[in-house]
């Protein structure tokens, strides 16, 4: 019998070889315009796992299950290809040159995801204990998953100002990279 090693989302920053199969696994069908982008994200959420370090998200969140931390960078992999991949088809009519795609698309902030995600799972904990049948934790991010986007959506749909919206977005990011 051997023994496995498990390497945990906080192994995957200084563990190089492991880190790039990772990152490589999870970029693989993301198109090749947006894989440049795709990646710096991935890689940021690697090198910024403080937010994850918390008791209350250690070990599975149901018997039998994956790790919660497992399933972090697939959460951050999935709410990517739902903003950037194939964003919901509200937003991919031609009537408005795609301003709403835009500013669905640049609303979305890495940090304030993984804050969301954080939040959510530790609120959201054993919610699901009744559906034995299920992938609980992978469903319960999904959920989360779902949840952000769809927030985002709706943050869209009630913005009046696309244009104003998307330069103050802009620079708000601006400034915040300016400041770090």
């Amino acid at each position: 019998m051997s023994d496995k090693v498990k390497v945990t989302l906080f192994d995957i920053k200084s563990n190089i070889k492991y880190r790039q199969y990772i990152v490589g696994e999870l970029s693989n069908r993301v198109d090749e315009k947006l894989k440049p982008e795709f990646i710096k994200i991935l890689n940021q959420v690697i090198d910024d796992t403080s937010i994850f370090d918390r008791e209350d998200l250690e070990g599975s969140f149901y018997e039998g299950e994956d790790d919660t931390l497992d399933l972090v960078l697939p959460a951050v992999a999935k709410v990517l290809h739902k903003i950037f991949l194939k964003p919901p088809p509200i937003f991919q009519g031609e009537h408005d040159d795609g301003k709403r795609l835009e500013l669905f698309q640049i609303m979305f902030d890495i940090d304030e995801f993984n804050e969301y995600l954080v939040e959510m799972l530790i609120s959201s904990k054993g919610i699901l204990d009744k559906l034995k049948y299920l992938d609980r934790t992978a469903e319960n991010i999904s959920l989360i998953v779902d949840n952000y986007v769809a927030k985002l959506v709706n943050n869209v749909l009630e913005s009046y100002d696309i244009e104003g919206e998307i330069i103050r977005i802009r620079r708000e990011k601006k400034l915040n990279f300016l400041t770090k």
